[in-house]
This record gives C-alpha cells, structure tokens and sequence, in this order.
C-alpha cells in the first residue's frame, strides 16, 4: 500500500515529476499496489483524468479530511479490499457513473464538459475550439444549448459557469 501525495518535487533525474508520475510507474511495475492519493486538487477535470489512468484504490482531497481518521478508514478499507474515497471524489465519480451527468433530461457530455471547464478557466471561445478540437461555431452552439439546458435566461457565461459548478459537472 502506497500513500502518495500529487504534490512533490521533481527526482532528480527528472523521470518523475508529480506523485501522478509515480503512481503511473507503479501501476504499469507493481500493479497489484494498493495507492491512496491524497492532494489538495479539486479540479474535476484532473480528477477524472486521475481516476481513468490511475484509478487509485483511495482518493482523498485534504479539505475533505476530518483529522487522521479518513486516513484510517481508508488503509482499513484497502486492506478490506474495498475502495475508499472522499466526500468531492464521491460527488465526481456519482457524476460520472451514475448518469447524473443528465440535466432535465438532456445528456452533458464530456465535450459539454470540457467546454464548461475551459469557460471556468476564461478561455474565450477560439481558444476552447482548439482545446477541445471542435469548431468556434459548435464551442457558440454547445454553450447556447448548455444555458438552455440550464434555463439561463440571461446571456451571462458566468452564470453558466456558477450553474455547472453547483450541479459539480466542473
């Protein structure tokens, strides 16, 4: 069992440089290690990424920590063979496996997704068709359908962007 913080410095040869770098290593080297990670990120994005590629037996945001007690339950839980992940890991993955990522009816996709993150970000629309390699003009049509999903009457992005992140989509 590993505890793994994604917030440490580079190796000195540079072959790791986050605990996202080693986590990986020891997934593909040792690949029944059981891996908690504990950080202070609370990016949906960067969570969903760590989940695919790692898919770490113990998620932990450090906020979320009630003293030494999540630590505990957690390595109990590993040992157990069970999972263990915090409260804001817990609303990420419900998203994401539960299809509560339906709003009135209407799919948010990882596209939708990205785009709201990227708009959280303030990237403007140009720089979100890059990003997430689409055209301006499907960037200017998702957001319009987004706020109509959402009922935003109001033409605000900033609007949007609070609606998504009270229904945890970023």
């Amino acid at each position: 069992m590993v505890l793994l913080d994604l917030h440490l410095p580079a190796s000195q040869d540079k072959k790791f440089i986050s605990g996202e770098d080693i986590a990986l290593w020891l997934r593909d080297k040792y690949p029944k290690t059981k891996i908690i990670i504990i950080t202070s990120i609370s990016d949906s994005e960067r969570i969903r990424s760590i989940q695919k590629h790692i898919n770490p037996e113990g998620f932990i945001i450090k906020s979320d920590m009630e003293q030494s007690l999540d630590l505990l339950t957690a390595s109990q839980d590993l040992l157990n063979d069970k999972t263990y992940y915090s409260k804001t890991i817990k609303i990420f993955t419900d998203n994401n496996n539960n299809n509560n990522n339906k709003v009135n009816g209407h799919i948010i996709d990882e596209i939708d997704r990205r785009i709201l993150y990227h708009l959280a970000m303030g990237e403007k629309n140009k720089d979100i068709a890059i990003l997430v390699s689409i055209s301006i003009r499907t960037v200017e049509e998702r957001k319009a359908r987004l706020k109509d999903i959402f009922a935003i009457t109001k033409g605000s992005t900033t609007n949007l962007i609070k609606e998504a992140k009270r229904r945890h989509l970023i």
